[in-house]
């Protein structure tokens, strides 16, 4: 288990791909059994297209997926719904929480069901490959790597910082083909409350001539999903020199 799964955190994933400008207008079209997947499974679905910007889908159950012509992600939220009461108002009801690494299969099952629909009338060719986990945590729950992290720059100062807001972009990995990073986010204010709120983006980002087709992406995905996930518990774990 992943100390993300002890937390409230959110994945996304996403794919940077070649634009296909004759595809982007075709959007709806392209992701219209998707719309319908959606409705048939929830009765419900939200969407909204702007030809110049994206197409971005709601889903009753938590995930979002956005387009543009350059992008597709899938990501979860967790939305208070309304539970209908008889003879009186609806109530707003928070859904139960879900593992992370859970959510994070779920969400990568979607990012591949995106790729199908739009490889089924065009060509995909893949630039870099993303996933992110996001959660606000207290300080009492912080991991040690994080609490690490912290105590570092606490001792640059010599006192505690009351507030801190800190990216870093280690480097991962660099072949012939590909370079793997990961931005890591730290961000709290003592003044407002005691929440610390941490972001990480891990991602494969592919040389101009080595991008990915869709005849093997599904495997690179798994291979990110792993190691992106590997990652992140190492940071959480503070295993640094691992990393």
């Amino acid at each position: 288990m992943s100390w993300l799964d002890n937390c409230i955190a959110i994945p996304t994933c996403g794919i940077d791909i070649v634009p296909n400008f004759f595809a982007t207008p075709k959007y709806p079209e392209i992701f219209a059994p998707l719309l319908t997947k959606i409705y048939e499974e929830n009765e419900k679905v939200i969407y909204d297209y702007d030809k110049q910007k994206q197409f971005v889908i709601n889903s009753p159950d938590g995930y979002v997926y956005t387009f543009s012509s350059s992008k597709m992600l899938v990501g979860y939220r967790y939305f208070q719904q309304e539970e209908k009461v008889a003879g009186g108002f609806p109530e707003l009801v928070t859904p139960d929480t879900i593992a992370y690494s859970e959510l994070l299969e779920y969400t990568i099952l979607k990012i591949k069901s995106v790729i199908e629909y739009y490889s089924a009338d065009y060509d995909i060719n893949t630039k870099r490959i993303g996933l992110v986990a996001n959660t606000n945590i207290t300080e009492e729950s912080v991991p040690p790597g994080i609490d690490l992290l912290i105590d570092h720059f606490n001792q640059i100062w010599g006192k505690p910082m009351l507030a801190c807001q800190v990216r870093l972009t280690p480097e991962i990995a660099e072949t012939n083909s590909f370079t793997e990073r990961c931005h890591i986010s730290i961000q709290y204010d003592k003044s407002l409350n005691d929440e610390i709120v941490l972001f990480f983006d891990w991602y494969r980002m592919y040389e101009d001539k080595n991008f990915i087709g869709k005849d093997c992406l599904y495997n690179v995905i798994d291979d990110c999903h792993q190691k992106a996930l590997d990652y992140f518990e190492k940071i959480g774990m503070g295993d640094f020199k691992l990393c």
